[in-house]
């Protein structure tokens, strides 16, 4: 590299006398008065003085090479035209080339072409006089092609009449600290399992996607949200290790899927987005989607296991309108989870309704929180009434929300949203002791309701996740009310989300007097294993089979069914949804033992249950 502008710090030029013979004029205390010679050539300074002077003179020069050698930084003398002149020994290690070579080239040869441009402005700067110094950190060029990185700083050193003499630069190798650095950045941005890209680096990439479509509305991108299928089975069954080595592996066909120019991410446990930057036609985003669907149906195999992964994927097509990268994630977010409700290992493209939809949902969940504090929760009781005595034999407890907007609400439009929530938990402990202290109520009041069963329905993840059985105790404890007159219904996710924890909470429940009904039989696929491996009771048929039960054969051949096996199991039967008089004669002909429907009662508030009670036959029918 040559270079013909003699003002540029690192051209190369030729011919200098040694820095070295000048090293105390950087050096102020050390650089002492220049003999003048006065008339006829004598010195007009004491001999005794001069030679103090140029022993001072020989010291600092001595001093300077020591510092120069032995220095733990390096030490280069540099002429304005970028040749080296000299450099220390520990300037050259960190080079790696001889001091020969070194010195053989110009200084800009070391250095990484992208910090050449601003090394030279900073040494002209230093030439025009417009700072005394610099400072920079920058990369260079070892001999064996390593890269490393220096923190340079340098100072110029000029002659008397003030044109620049030679500057010293002095190099610290912070090459370890760079990389602990980069390592700290990358792990700030990475994540530390698969090394993909994390939440906060995709948003930023998102981010500049964005603002580039804005400035070119040619420029397409879409952005995709994963979650896998039923991943928390492979961690439960297998252990977190083999889930970990199942994400990596996932990872890795996710990479194969999508192109260089697109940014994959982890955003913690077993989510994956993806954007898809740049995309010639926004069809292309389907055709990637497919791809990953046949990637992901291939098995894993893991620690000898054979294994299966899916994902529900959420996409969001119409970035135009968006300006905060965090809104396309949170859409794209939504759709992934009407995928999920849609069936598992399937996608879903983002609409505006969706987003209205979400909102919706989280007004609801803010409502939920709220109705507790004020009170809006209800409870209503279903009669259930005994075939053979045509006798009201037990009711069951249905709560209901007295929405200050949208009035009485059942539970299927307010449950769902409490458990995803984990507002359920405080709903059915609220469900589970105003029952009770209902019951002890009516039973203080009323002859007729010393003998009733009281059903109670709880979340199946609520069953899970609290301890039930403590609940259960404090409760009955509280209100007085005997064990033996409550009745849990248990429904089949109960038991395929709990298995073996369920099974011992069933057990100590069924010691301490509580009987048990499996409700909604006959919409599972297992419910006969779940009757012959729990504790049940009862079996509740589901209403949608007893209601057609006369139309459809096939309908009738399941009531049928379930009657006789209750029957040989020694269960009662409580058949559910019993609108005509035709059913319930039916029923009656079959020797069904229980049953509940809007034939008999419609589900009423408290209230009305005291007035049935205080009737002298109010729970015997006639009809």
């Amino acid at each position: 590299m040559r270079q013909d502008d003699s003002s540029d710090g690192l051209a190369q030029g030729q011919g200098s006398t040694s820095p070295l013979e000048h090293a105390p004029e950087f050096f102020p205390a050390l650089n002492p008065t220049a003999c003048r010679s006065g008339n006829n050539g004598e010195c007009s300074l004491p001999c005794d003085l001069l030679a103090r002077a140029k022993r001072r003179l020989l010291g600092s020069e001595q001093r300077f090479r020591t510092l120069f050698e032995h220095a733990g930084f390096g030490i280069a003398l540099i002429d304005p035209h970028g040749r080296i002149l000299d450099m220390n020994k520990a300037g050259v290690s960190f080079l790696g080339y001889s001091l020969s070579e070194i010195q053989a080239k110009n200084a800009a040869d070391y250095i990484h072409p992208d910090d050449v441009q601003r090394t030279r402005e900073s040494f002209r700067e230093l030439e025009e006089g417009r700072r005394d110094y610099f400072e920079l950190t920058k990369r260079y060029l070892r001999k064996d092609g390593a890269l490393v990185w220096g923190r340079q700083i340098v100072t110029l050193v000029r002659k008397e009449n003030d044109e620049p003499d030679y500057f010293i630069s002095m190099l610290e190798d912070i090459t370890e600290n760079r990389r602990a650095d980069d390592m700290l950045r990358h792990l700030a941005f990475h994540d530390a399992l698969t090394e993909l890209a994390n939440r906060a680096l995709f948003l930023d990439r998102l981010g500049t996607a964005i603002r580039r479509g804005k400035r070119n509305p040619d420029f397409i991108f879409s952005v995709l949200f994963l979650d896998l299928d039923r991943f928390k089975l492979i961690n439960d069954s297998l252990g977190h290790p083999a889930g970990d080595a199942m994400l990596c592996e996932i990872a890795a066909r996710l990479t194969e899927c999508v192109r260089d120019s697109d940014t994959l991410a982890r955003f913690g446990g077993d989510e994956f987005a993806i954007l898809l930057d740049g995309l010639s036609d926004p069809l292309e985003t389907l055709k990637i989607i497919e791809r990953i669907r046949n990637a992901l149906a291939r098995p894993f195999f893991l620690d000898g296991h054979e294994l299966f992964a899916g994902a529900s994927i959420g996409v969001v097509l119409d970035t135009e309108r968006y300006e905060n990268p965090d809104e396309i994630v949170r859409d794209a977010d939504i759709a992934m989870y009407r995928a999920k409700e849609n069936g598992n290992a399937v996608y879903e493209i983002f609409d505006s309704r969706m987003h209205e939809q979400a909102r919706e949902v989280l007004r609801m969940e803010t409502d939920l929180r709220k109705a507790l504090e004020r009170g809006e929760f209800e409870l209503y009781f279903q009669p259930i009434v005994s075939l053979r005595g045509n006798r009201v034999t037990g009711m069951e407890a249905l709560i209901r929300w007295r929405h200050p907007e949208r009035g009485l609400m059942s539970p299927g439009e307010f449950i769902p949203q409490a458990e995803e929530a984990g507002l359920i938990f405080d709903i059915d402990r609220w469900v589970l002791a105003n029952a009770c202290s209902i019951l002890d109520l009516w039973s203080e009041r009323y002859t007729a309701a010393h003998d009733l069963l009281l059903n109670i329905n709880l979340s199946a993840k609520y069953f899970l996740k609290r301890d039930a059985v403590d609940d259960f105790s404090e409760i009955l404890r509280v209100t007085g009310v005997r064990p033996s007159r409550l009745r849990l219904e248990i429904t089949e996710n109960l038991i395929l989300d709990g298995d073996e924890h369920v099974t011992g909470k069933l057990l100590k429940l069924r010691a301490m007097g509580v009987s048990l009904a499996l409700d909604d039989f006959g919409t599972g696929y297992s419910s006969l294993s779940y009757l012959v491996r729990y504790p049940f009771d009862a079996i509740k048929i589901d209403r949608s089979f007893t209601r057609s039960m006369l139309e459809k054969p096939n309908d009738m051949a399941i009531v049928q069914s379930v009657l006789a096996l209750g029957k040989n199991l020694g269960l009662e039967v409580v058949a559910e949804g019993v609108e005509t008089l035709e059913q319930a004669a039916k029923l009656r002909e079959w020797d069904c033992d229980f049953a509940q429907g809007y034939f008999y009662f419609r589900p009423m508030p408290a209230s009305d249950v005291m007035d049935l009670l205080a009737k002298p036959s109010g729970l015997v029918l006639t009809y």
